[in-house]
């Protein structure tokens, strides 16, 4: 008879993605997360906005710093392809490096593998599947130097439970001394100069960034997609599409 206790089959310190551009304007929210995260009686944190805001990379950012903090690993798991909070403890055990066998339920051997562990789970676009959220809670509770850092568009609504709201990014307002140093004119540049990279902005072409950036309310990814525009665009058509409509 096999035994139930899980086999590991890796053992890294981590499995975190790497971060496909660079995270501007998120300074204090990773100080704030790292804050949390070192605070032994703060064990799951949410980091909760709309879609668009950055919530995964400021999620991977923030994990990354954790290394230390946690010797038994940081562990990344993508919810985003699952369609049913029953797989919620499958794909834990998946990025855990789990072969589950036995007799047990799989909660019962994810629970029993994370006991003694001093880890991160990073549950990455838990939305969809609040249904699973007593299981978050029967981990925490499971295992006592457990932390669970979830992104989601919907608070888990457990008790233990400590939120982070995610805005926009700053964008300049009316009369700033310095437009060019607001993070959602920094993020639009970043990407801008990817496809020119010795582009430098006019006075007129700065307003026009600054005006794409309110117009999309300074949501990262909404600039992101603004600022692919320049490849064919001047700053200042695209903030006349933008304006005449969203969707563009």
């Amino acid at each position: 008879q096999q035994p139930d206790t899980p086999i590991a089959l890796r053992r890294t310190k981590h499995n975190l993605p790497a971060l496909t551009t660079t995270l501007v304007g998120r300074d204090e929210e990773l100080a704030e997360l790292a804050q949390l995260l070192a605070d032994p009686n703060t064990r799951l944190v949410t980091i909760l906005s709309a879609g668009g805001m950055g919530k995964t990379s400021l999620a991977i950012a923030a994990a990354g710093q954790q290394m230390e903090q946690f010797p038994d690993g940081v562990c990344w798991v993508p919810l985003a392809p699952l369609t049913e909070a029953k797989e919620l403890v499958l794909a834990i055990a998946a990025a855990l490096g789990l072969q589950l066998q036995g007799a047990s339920t799989p909660e019962q051997q994810v629970a029993d593998y994370l006991r003694a562990k001093r880890l991160l789970l990073v549950l990455d676009n838990f939305e969809h599947l609040l249904e699973g959220a007593p299981l978050v809670g029967e981990l925490l509770a499971g295992a006592p130097q457990l932390a669970i850092l979830v992104t989601s568009r919907q608070r888990l609504n457990l008790s233990s439970e400590t939120v982070i709201f995610l805005d926009g990014l700053r964008f300049p307002v009316d009369g700033a001394a310095d437009p060019l140093s607001c993070p959602a004119v920094e993020l639009f540049l970043l990407h801008a100069r990817r496809l020119h990279p010795r582009y430098q902005p006019d006075a007129d072409d700065t307003a026009a960034i600054v005006e794409v950036c309110r117009l999309v309310h300074g949501i990262p990814l909404g600039i992101l997609l603004a600022a692919a525009w320049s490849r064919v665009l001047a700053p200042a058509a695209i903030a006349a599409e933008i304006g005449r409509d969203l969707e563009f």
